[in-house]
Order: structure tokens, then sequence, then C-alpha cells
């Protein structure tokens, strides 16, 4: 009876954490488009879980507004020559990105879809950076 309890409590564990890595891994919290989206490094995170970017975007009336920006986790990351001395703050990018479903400023960003604003892509990518889609060249 013991082990029977044991092993039903473990299994219930072994579920519920595959449940919660689930819902973490979802990309229910962003739109199904990619946007264009240039600005000015204000921070750059490669760190676990998600390497982030804050962006200070300015508006077509000139005002800034500051986008938070999460991407994929280091280990990836690495594997496309990215590092945590590839963005710098000040450094002017435009990436494509996947908007949050809010409508809040932020969203998802993939490092095929970022380039120096002077249009030097900064890795191979295969990304169409600033269109709507994010697609194979």
């Amino acid at each position: 009876m013991r082990k029977n309890a044991l092993a039903c409590l473990a299994a219930m564990s072994i579920i519920g954490a595959a449940d919660a890595a689930l819902a973490h891994h979802s990309a229910a919290i962003y739109e199904n488009i990619w946007m264009g989206l240039e600005g000015t490094v204000v921070e750059y995170h490669f760190a676990n879980p998600h390497a982030t970017i804050v962006l200070r975007v300015r508006g077509a009336g000139g005002q800034a507004t500051v986008w938070h920006l999460e991407g994929p986790a280091p280990a990836m990351l690495a594997r496309e020559k990215w590092s945590r001395d590839t963005i710098k703050p000040g450094d002017l990018l435009k990436l494509s990105i996947m908007p949050l479903r809010s409508g809040e400023k932020g969203g998802f960003w993939h490092p095929r879809a970022v380039q120096a604003r002077n249009g030097v892509e900064l890795f191979s990518s295969k990304c169409t950076v600033l269109s709507d889609r994010c697609e194979p060249r």
C-alpha cells in the first residue's frame, strides 16, 4: 500500500512538472505575426532562462517608448554565435518581433531577425527583417 502511494505521488509530481514546463514554453502570449521595430538598446541581458533586450523606440511624433523583448535561451543564442557582448547599450538595431497579444510594448525576438540600423546584418539571417513575416530568403 505504501509503495503504491509513493509511486502515485511520484507520477503526479512528474505530470505536474511536465505541465508547468509546457505552460512556460507556450507562445500563446504573442501574436502570430512578425512586425518590424527600430530603436536604441537600453539593456541587453544574456542570462537564463531567456535573453532580453530593452529597446527605446521613437514613434512617428518623436515620442520615445520602451519595449521589453524576450528572446531565446543563452544556450540557443550561443549556437548562433551570440554572447553577452554581441549587443551593447546604445547600439541601434532593426529587428522583427512577435508582439504581445495584450498590446503592451513587448514581444519575442529571434537572433536571425536582428541587424544593425545601418543595414549590416549581425548574423547570417534567414528571416526578412522589418517584414510582416519571418520567412526563409
